[in-house]
């Protein structure tokens, strides 16, 4: 009885009420701090993992480090790809709080990779530049922690004709050069009105609402 018992304790504040999944503690007021942890992989400085107490670590190690090749937010779920492409290796949560600690420092120094990626932001091509402005860029860059890596945003409109304008400028362009025009439609109906905007880098005319 006493060995179902504590199978069944929640590792983290050793209530026989839920499991570590539903746990509710609030670590002696200390949880917000700790749910705020799930970034020490990127921190700098090592982080001081001596000041946690060992259940601590265990929360820290069972929600934020249980990829050793990405940063990750325990709430997703993720496939089986996803799992072996960046190493889903939780943390044992039995072991000792010396291990503990020796564990959580192997996977923050393993995480220096990233760290010097996340320093190294991409800088946009001259490709990326709007072709009316010259100076806003028709891309940047956001660093998404899950997949530990910088994603390419488009801040971008492209026309039918295939040419990419920043949005802000293709609106002014829009505002300022709309026009009427006329298409042909057969013998039943003449022709149709139409509101459109002539492309600044081919005239190609393009129908605008």
């Amino acid at each position: 009885m006493n060995k179902r018992a504590a199978a069944v304790r929640c590792v983290f504040c050793n209530s026989l009420s839920h499991k570590m999944d539903n746990c509710n503690s609030t670590f002696n007021g200390r949880r917000e701090s700790l749910d705020k942890g799930w970034c020490f992989l990127m921190d700098n400085g090592r982080p001081n993992f001596e000041i946690l107490a060992a259940n601590e670590l265990r929360y820290l190690a069972y929600h934020y480090a249980a990829y050793e090749g990405a940063v990750h937010d325990w709430w997703e779920k993720n496939t089986q790809h996803y799992n072996r492409k960046f190493r889903l290796r939780p943390v044992d949560l039995s072991l000792s709080k010396s291990q503990l600690i020796k564990e959580l420092t192997r996977r923050w120094e393993g995480f220096q990779p990233v760290r010097d990626l996340y320093q190294t932001k991409p800088v946009p091509t001259e490709d990326d530049d709007c072709p009316i402005c010259l100076e806003c860029t028709t891309t940047s860059c956001e660093w998404v922690h899950t997949v530990s890596s910088w994603k390419k945003v488009e801040d971008k409109l492209t026309t039918e004709c295939k040419h990419s304008f920043c949005k802000k400028c293709w609106a002014s362009h829009t505002e300022k050069n709309r026009h009427y025009d006329y298409q042909s439609r057969g013998n039943h109906h003449p022709y149709i009105v139409y509101m459109c905007v002539s492309c600044p880098m081919c005239r190609h005319k393009i129908a605008v609402k």
